[in-house]
């Protein structure tokens, strides 16, 4: 039963008497939902450090028999790039002094060669690891002598954890077809001897 209170109130009064009551005021007010963190991670310098990994410079004298009056010593620059695992792609560029003894007659011609080609790596352990190559070069610029190279070779060279100045050797076979009269072609095998980076 409503008391006289109540009772003699109108509308507005008791709604206002129900609101003091119950402030609303004095909730204590509920912590604001904080967002989630989200982490951004930067893989830009994993990236450009895995892309220059790929990356790698090699420099190395090549000394082959000698043929038809000719002795090919050559300095060999080129840069591979790895494509996957085992497989890379070849830049070579390469300074040839073919020396000539016919007939008693002593010469030398330089040339300067540019090509390509690609290596795989067919044997891999810690440390080290040995690959074959194909490549084919050709002569670049004005010349005594002017040829075409075709070559295979097989080189083992050291694969430290850090990128540092490691050995290479190897053995090659290489045929020199000569565009130049009264040069014949030369064919014949090869070693070599290096430095990696």
């Amino acid at each position: 039963m409503l008391s006289p209170k109540v009772m003699s109130m109108t509308p507005i009064n008791f709604i206002t008497e129900i609101i003091d009551k119950n402030p609303i005021g004095n909730q204590t007010p509920k912590s604001p939902m904080r967002p989630p963190l989200v982490y951004i991670e930067d893989h830009t310098g994993a990236q450009e450090k895995s892309l220059f990994s790929k990356f790698n410079l090699e420099v190395k004298a090549l000394y082959g028999i000698k043929q038809h009056g000719m002795t090919p010593l050559n300095l060999n620059a080129q840069l591979s790039y790895g494509i996957i695992d085992r497989l890379s792609l070849l830049v070579s560029a390469e300074k040839q002094w073919s020396l000539f003894n016919i007939d008693g007659s002593k010469w030398y011609a330089n040339s300067t060669l540019l090509g390509g080609g690609m290596a795989y790596v067919w044997w891999k352990e810690e440390g080290q690891c040995f690959d074959v190559r194909l490549q084919v070069l050709s002569t670049i610029g004005t010349t005594d002598f002017k040829s075409t190279v075709f070559d295979i070779a097989t080189i083992w060279y050291g694969t430290p954890s850090k990128r540092r100045l490691v050995p290479l050797v190897g053995f090659g076979l290489r045929h020199d077809k000569s565009h130049t009269t009264n040069v014949r072609d030369w064919t014949g095998v090869y070693a070599m001897l290096g430095i990696r980076f």
